[in-house]
């Protein structure tokens, strides 16, 4: 099959116009420098006068960047570089090769190079302002030259002047200059344009709004808020059917705070394309923000309900019904994901916390021994796994985990170790009956954490007031504990309970009634210990009612449930009159 020379010089100079010759001409597996040079006829003189010097190094050029194309398929890019510097020296005029070119060129490290190409580019191709951006980048980004920057910034917005790209070139240099004035008149400039596009205005807000977009880029003037805003709104109008602006927008409120203008442009571009990646998201996290909470979490659900293996949607819904404080609602959702990505560490820790926090110690524990055998060298789960088990009361195989995580976290995780971890650790072995080794650990706790240490003389105060020992010393740290934190209703019954041992059964009242109006909820064991004062001072009738508040929020306790039969029976057994 012929092919006609000047089809192909007309089309010989682009990628596509390349492919369209080797499907009309046949190439096949030939190599292309030979290819091309057999659809050349033997004779020059026979095309005629058209055939010219220009023309025939354009067919050169043609043929070895078709051949760099064949070795770039074949060999991969760095095997086609010779036969694409061969074709720009025989048509410097191909941009798009040059400035590949002189990309290779940087990523190497040859800045004199890649800068020698663009210039010869600005040379053959003295209307295109592509190579001048390639310039204005390099001087500014590789060479910190903000000088040379702005001489070809200047060039290509000159070229192009109704290009964005060209602004965008000139705004960089001026922001690295700290030039923010001037920043504000190419703006100005840009926004004068007649463009209709909503791209075109979108990206040129998004230009305006650096600030919010760059980290630390600082406060936006009252000048840039306006400006940014009346872009903005041009590029709502154009982009009012366009679900990707729409959410754009909204993204650059949502940035500079305006979170109640950002929800209308989410919502807007929900109705336009509900399936734009992260644009419900985004939606639920605006209603969230201005306190919808129940708008924000019915969007998730919706989402989730579309797909159910959504991982995104089910995090997301964990961190709303956090914020509202839900944890049985954020619990359901976090085991949801981490049901379909079991490999997470963090979500395990997550769903471990708070099952712990709603007093779910046996589901804990599940979750704390299988996150141990996925991570054995994250030392938090034994950590977890003990506190569970100290939570059912298996304090023996407790203290034992307390000791794995000792052991696991001392090289990798000291930071584990700290005052919580030995409070704990200390509560576990005196639950174990190890009173000794439960002292030295409420003592390391007070060490580490000095500032709440409260808790750790409460406790050993209120350990050995149980035990009716030591009691001279149990007041001094308890009495330390209420010194530190003289609003805790926990220590002010501790208090009490130390008088009733001492047998102050009128100061113990004193300070017993006054825990359950500190403490945060009705706890039965002040209710008990009340009862039990009063008993002591011969009221019999208070004592009764309080001992009936204690059994009706711990039903199950066989010692309150005697105290109140045997006052039952004292009255039935009293002589009538």
């Amino acid at each position: 099959m012929s092919i006609n020379w000047r089809f192909g010089t007309a089309v010989g100079r682009t990628r596509k116009g390349f492919l369209l010759l080797m499907m009309v001409g046949g190439l096949g597996g030939m190599t292309a420098h030979a290819a091309i040079a057999d659809l050349l006829p033997e004779d020059p003189l026979a095309v005629g006068p058209e055939l010219d010097s220009k023309a025939a190094r354009q067919a050169d050029a043609l043929s070895w960047f078709a051949d760099g194309l064949f070795a770039e398929e074949r060999d991969g890019p760095e095997k086609a570089l010779e036969s694409y510097r061969k074709a720009l020296e025989l048509d410097p005029g191909n941009v798009d090769l040059a400035i590949r070119l002189s990309y290779d060129q940087l990523r190497r490290g040859e800045i004199t190079e890649a800068i020698s190409l663009l210039k010869d580019a600005v040379k053959a191709a003295p209307t295109d302002p592509e190579p001048c951006l390639a310039l204005s980048s390099i001087y500014l980004r590789h060479l910190q030259k903000p000088d040379l920057a702005f001489k070809y910034a200047k060039r290509a917005l000159e070229l192009a002047p109704n290009r964005l790209a060209s602004y965008a070139a000139l705004i960089e240099v001026y922001q690295a200059r700290g030039d923010s004035a001037m920043v504000s008149e190419l703006i100005d400039q840009a926004s004068r344009s007649k463009n209709a596009k909503a791209e075109y205005w979108i990206s040129l807000a998004e230009l305006a709004g650096q600030k919010l977009l760059r980290p630390g880029g600082g406060e936006m003037t009252a000048k840039e808020r306006e400006q940014l805003e009346g872009l903005l709104a041009k590029a709502a109008k154009a982009g009012a059917r366009d679900a990707v602006v729409q959410a754009r927008i909204g993204d650059l409120y949502a940035l500079g705070g305006k979170i109640a203008l950002a929800l209308p442009c989410y919502r807007r571009a929900v109705e336009l394309d509900s399936s734009l990646a992260g644009v419900r998201e985004k939606l639920a996290g605006s209603y969230m923000e201005i306190g919808q909470s129940a708008e924000a979490i019915a969007v998730i659900e919706d989402i989730i309900a579309e797909n159910p293996l959504n991982v995104a949607a089910y995090d997301q819904l964990t961190e709303l019904q956090l914020r509202r404080e839900n944890i049985p609602a954020a619990l359901a959702s976090a085991e949801q994901s981490l049901i379909l990505v079991p490999g997470d560490p963090i979500r395990y820790d997550r769903v471990i916390r708070m099952n712990l926090e709603l007093s779910r110690s046996a589901a804990a524990l599940v979750h704390a021994r299988e996150a141990s055998k996925r991570f054995p060298k994250t030392p938090a789960f034994s950590f977890f796994e003990a506190l569970a088990l100290s939570e059912e009361k298996r304090h023996t195989e407790a203290i034992r985990a307390f000791e794995r995580t000792v052991v696991e976290a001392g090289n990798s995780h000291p930071d584990l170790l700290d005052g919580d971890f030995y409070f704990s650790y200390g509560a576990a072995a005196e639950q174990g009956g190890q009173t000794e080794k439960a002292l030295e650990l409420f003592r390391k706790s007070i060490v580490l954490d000095p500032g709440n240490s409260a808790r750790a003389y409460n406790y050993i105060g209120y350990m050995w007031v149980e035990k009716n020992e030591n009691l001279d010393e149990a007041e001094r740290l308890i009495r330390k504990a209420v010194e530190l934190d003289p609003g805790n209703g926990a220590y002010i019954d501790s208090l009490g309970w130390l008088f009733f041992k001492q047998e102050k059964y009128e100061a113990a009242l004193t300070e017993l009634l006054r825990a359950p109006e500190a403490l945060p909820e009705p706890d039965a064991v002040v209710f008990d210990h009340i009862g039990d004062a009063y008993e002591k001072l011969g009221r019999k009738t208070e004592a009764v009612l309080y001992w009936q508040k204690a059994a009706q929020l711990d039903p199950e306790n066989s010692v309150l449930a005697e105290k109140l039969d045997k006052a039952a029976e004292k009255v039935v057994g009293q002589p009538k009159d």
